[in-house]
């Protein structure tokens, strides 16, 4: 599995060996998320999206003829995905073919091996330069662009080891192991947030690809739908959003004057740290496949509180539709408690793989 944020710890002879991994957004991601927080969705208009679903046996031709060519390969097919595994390598695609995921087998004992200090890990420009060649001499047939459609590069993140030794208590110097780039979709200059359409390829020092992640519908219009509500409104849902799931946060909190900068207090010690609004397309796994893809904003809020053993602070993401209409969907929990619906509890959706 691929984006990892957090690595455990190993204890390997006398050293420990932890790991992290470090992000960074690209330019355009940055300009995004600060017109969201200013702007909202800029179109007064927008189309409300349905999600095509592919299939798994020819996204699977697809892939191996252009990763391995001829190569000698075991299958394991079953209702939910198809299991490929080859020389020192897996393959998994999701039954209707939009989503799959790539690793080389001992994938983080090959990387370590390969590790360098971290100040030579691979420039955000190297590294884009690098994703966007794989992706299109690789996955070109898989990862494809509909009109007035754009491949952005997104998230830079970087996997870092670094280690103790246990007798002596000397640490080791910080060493890359891998490098990571994440890219989106933009349609008619609109981001898709969420997950739903990102390509994730981890490189390893020797330039290798480590593993790769993607989900990459096509999409249709079925319709369209007014989005010209301004950020207050959208920020006051987030606030209505949050109240159901923190105790200090309550819908009646006012909301602040000024929202011209990042971040945005919603109650005392609650700040909302980010916005992206765009289509809002939480992923194949993550969605009711009934439900069109309509427009919302992506949040993250982070709430620092006070109790008898000090200060704690708690994290929450989501998103909330940016629609003046609010179009059904089940399976987005901020929709069905905005509307009223049966549920009243907020929870956090994955919003990509995790591992």
């Amino acid at each position: 599995m691929i984006h990892r944020n957090v690595f455990a710890f190993a204890v390997l002879a006398a050293s420990m060996i932890t790991g992290s991994a470090f992000g960074e957004d690209y330019p355009q991601r940055a300009a995004q998320k600060s017109q969201s927080l200013t702007r909202g969705i800029p179109q007064s208009i927008t189309s409300v999206l349905v999600r095509n679903a592919g299939n798994a046996r020819s996204t699977k031709t697809a892939l191996l003829a252009s990763l391995c060519g001829s190569c000698q390969t075991s299958e394991t097919v079953t209702v939910a995905k198809t299991h490929v595994e080859g020389a020192g390598w897996t393959l998994d695609i999701e039954a209707d073919g939009t989503q799959g995921i790539y690793q080389i087998k001992d994938a983080e004992a090959y990387s370590s091996r390969l590790a360098m200090p971290s100040t030579s890990r691979l420039s955000k420009g190297a590294l884009e330069s690098a994703g966007r060649a794989f992706i299109g001499s690789k996955l070109a047939n898989v990862i494809m662009l509909g009109q007035n459609e754009q491949l952005v590069a997104l998230t830079a993140a970087y996997r870092f080891e670094g280690g103790q030794d246990v007798r002596t208590k000397a640490m080791a110097p910080e060493m890359v192991v891998a490098n990571r780039i994440v890219f989106g979709r933009t349609i008619g200059g609109i981001p898709v947030v969420g997950g739903g359409s990102i390509v994730v390829v981890t490189f390893a020092n020797d330039g290798n690809v480590e593993s790769f992640f993607y989900d990459w519908p096509s999409y249709s219009a079925s319709s369209t739908q007014q989005t010209a509500i301004a950020p207050s409104k959208i920020v006051g849902r987030v606030q209505q959003a949050i109240s159901a799931r923190s105790l200090q946060v309550k819908a009646s909190t006012a909301l602040p004057i000024s929202m011209s900068s990042y971040p945005i207090s919603i109650a005392p010690q609650v700040q909302i740290q980010d916005l992206e609004c765009g289509y809002f397309d939480p992923g194949l796994n993550r969605r009711d496949s009934k439900s069109v893809v309509q427009s919302g904003c992506t949040y993250h809020v982070v709430e620092n509180f006070s109790d008898g053993a000090g200060t704690s602070r708690s994290a929450y993401g989501g998103a909330v539709p940016a629609s003046a209409q609010i179009l059904a969907d089940t399976s987005w929990p901020e929709v069905v408690f905005l509307t009223g619906g049966a549920s009243n509890k907020v929870q956090t959706p994955a919003t990509a793989p995790t591992k």
